[in-house]
């Protein structure tokens, strides 16, 4: 009688070392991805905080400004050499006109 016994591989019920490398690299990876996002999102957050304030700020000065008293000019007046100035001699060259 010819008996045949045939072994069975025990069950496996754990992790090798190289499934645990692999998944803390993928972990890792999704992990730095990720704060870098958290990153960028808290720079554009800063940089539009700052924008909001600083278009808070024009916005009062030209406030201010246009509350301040002016005078309107309503003649255009005399373009040139104000009463007793003279022309250079390089604008005297310049203004020359033919005849």
């Amino acid at each position: 009688m010819l008996i045949v016994t045939i072994h069975r591989r025990p069950v496996r019920r754990g992790l090798t070392l190289a499934e645990v490398a692999i998944s803390a690299l993928l972990v890792g990876l999704v992990m730095v991805s990720a704060l870098r996002s958290v990153e960028m999102s808290l720079r554009t957050w800063e940089t539009t905080a700052q924008t909001a304030d600083a278009n808070g700020l024009a916005k009062q000065l030209l406030g201010e400004i246009e509350g301040l008293p002016y005078e309107d000019v309503v003649t255009l007046g005399n373009f040139g050499p104000e009463s007793g100035e003279t022309a250079s001699p390089a604008r005297a060259q310049r203004v020359r006109r033919p005849g």
